[in-house]
């Protein structure tokens, strides 16, 4: 709980692997007061939090709208529905919710040297969470326009990118940073990223008009 509002942060539970890979936890609060994990699960495209269930066989999800603060860790790297994954992280963060994504770097070898990774982070994959970046992307001749689509009522603004280099070029100047990232493997190890929900704003449901109360009946003879 931070500043009394409720966050969660979206991780990997190596106790999980081996039971299903496919499943992946979110730590924190998010919409309940007790701390716990909620689930990404990619297979009914839900996240979800396992103490709330009444009859395992039910599909429950998070509640629109439930998060302020999310963090998520090594769930990127991991799932094979990632278009999913942000549909449905985009869903249950409330506007203005506050997003941090960490994982390994595009170019640092750690990032599939783990059979249970299927990608690396990297700045370009952000701009497809933001109107102004698929605006942009929609531009280029080589775009072929579905992830555009699939993509299209998510809107993160990305507010955040810091590279975490490796020891051996923390020393290092950011010129010779900048040259080993177009160069050399594993000059930045991790990719942290803030992003920023933006939601439009909902109106108000019209009421439905009253009903008039009916007059009293007269009484009878």
């Amino acid at each position: 709980m931070m500043d009394g509002r409720p966050s969660a942060a979206v991780g990997w539970d190596a106790k999980e692997r081996a039971a299903d890979p496919r499943v992946y936890h979110v730590k924190g609060i998010g919409w309940c007061e007790q701390e716990g994990w909620w689930r990404w699960d990619e297979r009914h495209h839900r996240i979800f939090d396992p103490r709330v269930v009444e009859d395992q066989r039910m599909l429950n999800k998070a509640p629109a709208d439930a998060l302020d603060e999310a963090i998520v860790v090594g769930v990127v790297e991991r799932t094979r529905n990632l278009v999913g994954f942000w549909r449905e992280l985009y869903r249950v963060c409330k506007h203005g919710a506050k997003v941090t994504v960490v994982g390994p770097y595009w170019s640092c070898t750690d990032a599939l040297a783990d059979p249970t990774r299927v990608r690396g982070l990297s700045e370009q994959m952000f701009a497809y969470l933001t109107a102004f970046g698929r605006a942009e992307l929609a531009a280029e001749p080589n775009e072929d326009g579905l992830a555009l689509d699939l993509l299209k009522d998510v809107d993160f603004d990305p507010v955040r990118f810091v590279r975490v280099t490796g020891p051996e070029w923390e020393a290092r100047s950011d010129e010779a940073k900048s040259w080993g990232l177009i160069h050399s493997l594993n000059v930045c190890r991790r990719l942290e990223v803030g992003l920023v929900a933006h939601k439009p704003a909902r109106e108000a449901p019209i009421a439905a008009p009253l009903e008039r109360p009916k007059p009293p009946e007269p009484p009878k003879p």
